[in-house]
C-alpha cells in the first residue's frame, strides 16, 4: 500500500500497523477499503446488498472500532449487515457467510502478528477467502475513491434502529457448534483423555470449551493466564504458536496435569498447534507438517470411500501428504501458499464429486472438511483430541503413530528458516531472487539441483535440460528438488516483512531403532542446506 491509497490486497486483505498515516491501519482506511469492497460486490452482483456483508472482529486493539466503521460504511451503501455480540473466532466469521447466503465477510483481525498489527481479511460468497480477480477489483475501487470522500453518512446506533444491522452471534454459534458435533469417526461419549489447552490470549476460549464439552472432552485444562482477549498479549513475546516459547505456558500445564495431548490456537483460533508424548514421555511439539499427516492418515484411514476424498495442501508443505493420500487412492493436489487457494480449489473439486478429507498449509492451518471454508483451529482440535482418544485405546500416542508413517513412507523432515527484512534488505533480496531466477546454482550444499521450477514465470527446469510449465497462477517462489529426495523452497512472507525458507528432507527408515540416527543425519543436511541458502542472500 503506498500514501495514495493503491492498495495491493495480501493473504486476502490487508494487515498494518496500527497508526495515523494511509499505510497502516485506522479508521479512514478501513472505510476507504469497505467502500471499494461494496462498490466491487455491486459490480459483481446487483443482489450483493441484499444478500448482505457478514462483519466480525476479534480482541485486537481497535477491532471493534473498526468493525462498526465497516458496517456503517456498508449500510450507507444499502448493504444489510450481519455482525455479532462480541468478539469471536474467524472461523465462525467464514462459517456465517455461506450459513446466510452473504454477498461477502470481512473479519477484523491480525491473526498471530505481533500486538502493534491489526488488519482486514475478505471472505467471498463461497465462504473462502478471495482471490484474483476479486483481490485486483477490489483495490482497483478503492483506488478510484476520492481523497476526501466521507463514506459514513450515519451512526452506528441510527443504522441499527433502522434494522440495517443484524446480530447473529447465537445463531451462528450454535449451527457452528452443531456441526463440529458431526466431525470424526467415533460415536460421541464421554471421553477421559486429558486436554492441556490455551487460547493464547485470543477469542478461542469459549467456544473451544464448548465444542470440548459437547463432544463428551471434560477432562481439559486450559492456561488461566491467556484465557481471555488481551490485544497486548503480555505472556508470549510473539503470539504464533510456531515461535520459539510461545507454548511454554501449556506445556507447563500440561506437565501438571499430566494431559494426553497439547493443544493451542493462534489469537484469532484459525490456527491450532499440536504438542503430545514421545516415547520418553517428554512433550514433543508436532509440527505443521506432522499434523497434517496425521490427519491425513486418519481421516483416509477411517473413510469408507477414500477414492471420493480429497486431500489439498500448499506447495510448501511436506511432500509426506502426498504420499499418504495416493496409497489410500484419494485426489491429492498442491495449490500456492494460502488457505484462499486451497479451499477455492478444494471446493471447485467438491462440484466434481469430491468431499474434502482435508486441506492443509504447514503453517498450522487445518481444514477437516468444507463446512468451514477456511482453516479451523478449533475443528481441527475437536478431531485431533478424537484421534488422540483412538490411538490411546490402542496403546499408542500420536508420536507413535508418526513413526509408523515414517517406517512406511521414509522419515521426512522440515523446517523453516526465516530471514527478516527491513525496507532497504527487502529490495536486496529480491535483487537476489531474480538473480537466483536468471542462473539457478547446480549445488545446494553439496547436493546436486536435480529440478528448479520458478512459479513466478512458471518455468520448471530438469537437471537433463528438459523442461515443462506449471499449471499454478504466478507466485514469487523458488523450489530446488535435490538428489536424494530433499527440496529446498523460498519465498518472501505474503503477511510479515521475511524470507521464507523451507527444508524438506526424506530419509528412509528401516526400523525404529535406527530413528535417532536418521534424525541426526536429516539434522546434518538441514544444517548444510541452510548455511547454504543463508550464504546466498547476505
Amino acid at each position: 500500500m503506498t500514501q495514495n491509497h493503491a492498495i495491493q490486497f495480501g493473504t486476502a486483505g490487508i494487515r498494518a500497523v496500527l497508526g495515523p498515516l494511509p499505510n497502516q491501519m485506522n479508521r479512514d482506511l478501513v472505510m476507504r477499503v469497505t467502500a471499494g469492497l461494496c462498490k466491487h460486490l455491486l459490480k459483481c452482483s446487483p443482489e450483493a446488498p441484499k444478500q448482505g456483508l457478514c462483519v466480525a472482529y476479534d480482541g485486537r486493539k481497535h477491532s471493534l472500532e473498526f468493525a462498526r466503521a465497516v458496517a456503517e460504511v456498508a449500510c450507507a451503501q444499502g448493504f444489510k449487515v450481519y455482525t455479532f455480540e462480541d468478539t469471536v473466532p474467524t472461523p465462525l466469521l467464514a462459517f456465517s457467510v455461506t450459513e446466510l447466503g452473504a454477498s461477502a465477510g470481512v473479519m477484523i483481525t491480525a491473526s498471530h502478528n505481533p500486538p502493534e498489527y491489526n488488519g482486514y481479511k475478505v471472505f467471498w460468497h463461497n465462504g473462502a477467502q478471495i482471490i484474483p480477480p476479486h483481490d485486483e477489483g477490489i483495490s482497483k475501487e478503492i483506488a478510484a475513491l476520492g481523497p476526501k470522500q466521507d463514506f459514513r453518512t450515519l451512526a452506528y446506533a441510527e443504522f441499527q434502529k433502522q434494522r440495517k444491522i443484524e446480530f447473529v452471534g447465537r445463531q451462528i454459534e450454535t449451527l457452528y457448534l452443531s456441526y463440529i458435533e458431526t466431525l470424526g469417526h467415533q460415536p460421541k461419549t464421554v471421553d477421559s483423555i486429558c486436554i492441556a489447552y490455551t487460547a493464547m490470549h485470543g477469542v478461542g476460549e469459549r467456544i473451544a470449551r464448548k465444542a470440548f464439552s459437547q463432544r463428551g472432552y471434560t477432562n481439559c485444562h486450559s492456561v488461566p493466564e491467556q484465557a481471555l482477549p488481551d490485544p497486548d498479549f503480555p505472556t508470549v513475546a510473539f503470539p504464533n504458536p510456531e515461535e520459539k516459547g510461545a507454548m511454554d505456558l501449556v506445556l507447563k500445564l500440561a506437565s501438571r496435569t499430566d494431559a494426553d495431548i497439547v493443544l493451542a490456537n493462534d489469537p484469532d483460533a484459525d490456527r491450532l498447534a499440536v504438542a503430545c508424548k514421545d516415547r520418553s514421555g517428554s512433550y514433543h511439539q508436532l509440527s505443521g507438517n506432522e499434523v497434517g499427516a496425521l490427519l491425513c492418515e486418519y481421516q483416509l484411514r477411517h473413510s469408507r470411500t477414500p477414492e471420493k476424498q480429497s486431500i489439498f495442501c500448499s506447495i510448501v508443505s511436506s511432500p509426506l501428504t502426498a504420499l499418504i493420500a495416493r496409497h489410500y487412492g484419494a485426489y491429492f493436489e498442491q495449490t500456492l501458499t494460502g488457505f484462499k487457494w486451497i479451499m477455492n480449489r478444494a471446493l471447485a473439486k467438491q462440484k466434481e464429486g469430491f468431499c474434502l478429507a482435508l486441506g492443509f498449509e504447514e503453517a498450522l492451518g487445518y481444514a477437516p472438511s468444507s463446512e468451514v471454508a477456511d482453516k479451523d483451529g478449533i475443528s481441527s482440535a475437536i478431531l485431533m483430541t478424537e484421534m488422540a482418544s483412538f490411538y490411546l485405546k490402542t496403546g499408542q500416542n500420536l508420536h507413535d503413530v508418526l513413526i509408523e508413517l515414517w517406517l512406511r513412507f521414509g522419515f521426512h523432515h522440515s523446517t523453516a528458516l526465516n530471514i527478516h527484512l527491513d525496507s532497504e534488505m527487502a529490495e536486496h533480496i529480491q535483487s537476489k531472487l531474480d538473480a537466483l531466477r536468471k542462473e539457478p546454482p547446480n549445488l545446494l550444499g553439496k547436493l546436486a539441483v536435480q529440478r528448479f521450477c520458478d512459479y513466478k514465470t512458471g518455468q520448471i527446469k530438469d537437471r537433463d535440460g528438459r523442461s515443462s510449465q506449471s499449471t499454478l497462477p504466478s507466485s514469487n517462489v523458488l523450489a530446488f528438488h535435490l538428489e536424494g529426495g530433499h527440496r529446498v523452497m523460498i519465498r518472501p512472507s505474503g503477511t510479515e516483512p521475511k524470507l521464507k525458507i523451507y527444508l524438506d528432507i526424506t530419509l528412509p527408515l528401516a526400523s525404529c531403532e535406527a530413528l535417532a540416527e536418521c534424525q541426526k543425519q536429516a539434522s546434518a543436511i538441514t544444517t548444510q542446506l541452510g548455511d547454504s541458502v543463508r550464504a546466498i542472500f547476505t
